[in-house]
């Protein structure tokens, strides 16, 4: 109400320039202005509320939430970069205008990855709020007035007529006005004085108003005049609350984003507390505000201020330990609760449900001793999997093993090996974590052989040591365990797919285990592993000719990733149908698939698999003849390594396998036999058999450049075998490394 001017002038400052604060007290409107600003700028935009953090080191992973950048992808690298890496990637070459809303609490740290992020970013533009300037060169401010009066008294009445049907304004104009005006026309101070109507006049609210103000107003002239308005009137509006509906406010403050009326119930009231009661008086006076959560329930979040408050109030009373205990519990439990249903049916309504209280989760953590710690990272693995949030436990994990000895914990084994798996992904975490590391290493071992209680342990342990090559090796009983429960039929469906598909080159096993896999999980109503499922078919199906049916299955594999909000599976599907466009000639068609699936990743701040699409774009470039492109897009690729067995290892390999035919092309075959010994020395991990045939086919084309036909149809004949056409996939493995480490004919 009565922004128009303001909301113009804000946008004529984003036009001359590319950060813009707006400033002034709690409660002026500047979250609501920024909200408004957002939704009329011509560039897309993000808003990010970093009201729930508690230490700035989170502040990138809140943007990264706020603008999507998800995904999930079972066969990614297994070590991510950090959220301020990521980030930068998906914002290097996006025009957007991010809105950093409540920045005050963390003000050197907001100021910071502002000018990160303005450095990196060309086309960002921030609209940052605060009580305070961020004070970074290039910033321009713009202080939030209060409403006119004309604005204020409109909304006073407006609010009013809410909790009290027969307010009319002219009955009480003179009384409203000057609320509004003692009250500096800060709409939170006017709305909270309007909710005071259900049991107070409007003269009885200014009368009392009146000796609030002048009671604080009396205190040190150095003090920001918005602590005085606003401590004011929540002390004033604290003091009307019956001791209950106190407890209830103060021990609210632990949440952090919102929480539900179950959780409200566990761990705001006691007992004798009627909680829906209690908690709608508290929503009637403002206090609390309530939405809906989209799945037909409500969620309550308390505004910043009165969330400050009240947590001061909290660690008053003595209560704020047993307090966080309970919230600490809660959360635990409804985690527990949401793992198996995460792998049914109603798979997207608890990721939905997960995803409203990640903040919870996260301060839950921060109250969590380590054995509590262990529980809960393990209890949220498979959702962090699901929503690709898999590294975002890694620093909890790190804290908490540095407080247990390397020794796996008594009944939470299966929590620990996550933990270790987890923690040995951050910065350094290998080196650190290097004895838990060693333990866990023993200790998945035998997990891996049986179902386990969590399984996530079981699919963040696949991406670090590659396709099975022992499930043999599993015993009658153990293989009895996962057959009698039906996701882990499916899930040992998927095994039994990659290790025929990459260790046995036997595809039409690999086919008929993961159509296996996609009854089991269509029957269960799991879509991730109908996706992991639909995705391998798509490219078996390529593989034996079936075009139509490859389709199909891709198609398929993009709508269930789509329906999970998975953007780096989505991007793997896109790679994987490029790359069988370049097979089939559709070039132009691949370069657009590379490019969408390029942009994805980089979207997700997925660095690390941005490198496979590039590689096929390269490829492009060599069949069309522009060799200088083709070795600039491989020279980078081979100087931005990336870790991991999948993304890391092999994409080194086929980048290497590329180089050589580039120089093949380029008629140097000294320099293309060069690169195929580096990439494929004696002793190479040879469980990738699909990429060990594609190796063999450019054995044998150099062979045919150096003028050794007989050789060169040995090598095909390698690579039909290393494609699952018959034969000894040891033996053919075998002459493809000693052909590759030959002299050759051309040297």
């Amino acid at each position: 109400m009565g922004r128009g001017e303001e909301l113009a002038g804000v946008a004529a400052l984003l036009r001359e320039g590319r950060l813009v604060t707006l400033t002034g007290p709690g409660g002026t409107g500047k979250t609501r202005m920024a909200v408004e600003t957002a939704a009329r700028h011509p560039a897309d935009s993000c808003f990010a509320d970093l009201s729930g953090l508690a230490a700035g080191a989170d502040l990138p992973q809140v943007v990264l939430s706020a603008l999507g950048l998800r995904g999930s992808g079972l066969l990614g690298a297994h070590e991510g970069p950090a959220p301020l890496e990521r980030l930068t990637s998906a914002l290097a070459q996006r025009e957007l205008l991010l809105v950093l809303d409540n920045c005050e609490q963390l003000i050197a740290d907001a100021a910071r990855l502002a000018t990160d992020l303005l450095a990196a970013c060309p086309g960002l533009s921030v609209l940052a709020t605060s009580r305070e300037a961020l004070a970074i060169t290039g910033e321009r401010l713009f202080p939030v007035p209060a409403l006119p009066e004309p604005a204020a008294v409109a909304l006073f009445a407006e609010r009013a007529t809410a909790v009290r049907p027969d307010f009319e304004l002219r009955r009480d104009a003179e009384a409203v006005a000057e609320i509004c005006r003692r009250l500096d026309g800060l709409p939170l101070a006017i709305e909270l004085a309007a909710a005071r109507l259900r049991m107070l006049s409007p003269r009885q609210v200014a009368d009392r108003l009146d000796d609030r103000f002048r009671l604080l107003t009396g205190g040190s002239r150095t003090a920001q005049p918005r602590q005085q308005t606003l401590r004011a009137v929540v002390d004033w509006s604290w003091e009307l609350l019956p001791e209950a509906e106190r407890g209830v406010l103060r021990r609210a403050s632990v949440f952090s984003g919102g929480w539900t009326l179950d959780a409200a119930e566990a761990v705001c009231c006691t007992e004798a507390d009627d909680v829906v009661e209690l908690l709608g008086a508290l929503v009637d006076k403002s206090l609390v505000g309530m939405e809906p959560d989209g799945d037909g329930e409500v969620r309550y979040r308390l505004l910043q201020t009165v969330r400050a408050y009240a947590g001061e109030k909290l660690a008053e009373s003595g209560e704020e330990e047993r307090t966080r205990q309970a919230h600490l519990r809660w959360f635990t439990g409804l985690a527990a609760e949401a793992g198996p249903l995460l792998r049914g049916a109603d798979q997207l309504y608890w990721l939905r449900r997960l995803s409203a209280d990640h903040d919870n989760f996260h301060a839950a953590l921060g109250s969590a001793g380590p054995r509590e710690a262990l529980r809960l990272i393990g209890e949220l693995s498979g959702y962090w999997l699901l929503r690709g949030l898999r590294f975002e436990g890694g620093p909890y994990a790190r804290a908490a093993l540095r407080s247990l000895p390397p020794e796996p914990v008594p009944g939470l084994e299966e929590e620990y090996a996550i933990c270790v798996i987890l923690g040995v992904q951050t910065p350094g975490g290998r080196e650190a974590l290097a004895e838990h590391y060693a333990v866990a290493e023993a200790l998945m071992g035998r997990l891996r052989m049986s179902p386990c209680r969590l399984p996530a342990v079981l699919l963040l342990w696949a991406p670090i040591t590659g396709a099975p090559a022992d499930l043999d090796d599993i015993d009658l009983a153990s293989a009895e365990q996962w057959l009698a429960d039906p996701w882990y039929r499916g899930l040992m469906h998927i095994g039994n797919g990659f290790r025929a598909e990459y260790v046995l080159a036997d595809m039409a096993v690999a086919e008929r285990e993961f159509l296996a896999a996609t009854a089991e999980f269509g029957a269960l109503g799991d879509r991730w592993g109908r996706l992991m499922a639909a995705g391998e078919l798509a490219v078996l199906s390529y593989r034996r000719g079936d075009a139509a049916a490859s389709e199909q299955y891709s198609a398929s594999a993009l709508q269930l990733a789509h329906e999970l909000g998975a953007t780096e599976d989505i991007a793997d599907q896109l790679y994987a149908r490029a790359e069988r466009r370049i097979s089939s000639g559709e070039l132009d068609a691949a370069v657009a698939d590379c490019e969408e699936s390029e942009a994805l990743f980089r979207r997700v701040g997925a660095v690390d698999n941005v490198g496979r699409p590039r590689l096929l774009l390269a490829t492009v470039a060599r069949l069309r003849g522009d060799l200088r492109s083709a070795r600039e897009l491989c020279a980078g690729l081979l100087e931005a390594e990336a870790p991991g067995w999948f993304g890391g290892d092999w994409q080194r390999i086929s980048v290497l396998l590329e180089l050589s035919r580039i120089s093949m092309a380029e008629g140097d075959p000294v320099a293309a036999r060069g690169y195929l010994r580096e990439a494929l020395p004696v002793g190479v991990d040879i469980r990738n058999r699909p990429a060990l045939a594609a190796a063999a086919e450019v054995v044998a084309e150099l062979l045919r450049v150096e003028g050794q036909p007989e050789r060169a149809e040995e090598l095909s004949g390698v690579a039909g075998v290393l494609r699952g056409e018959g034969g000894s996939v040891e033996a053919a493995a075998q002459v493809l490394t000693e052909a590759a480490q030959e002299q050759g004919g051309g040297c």
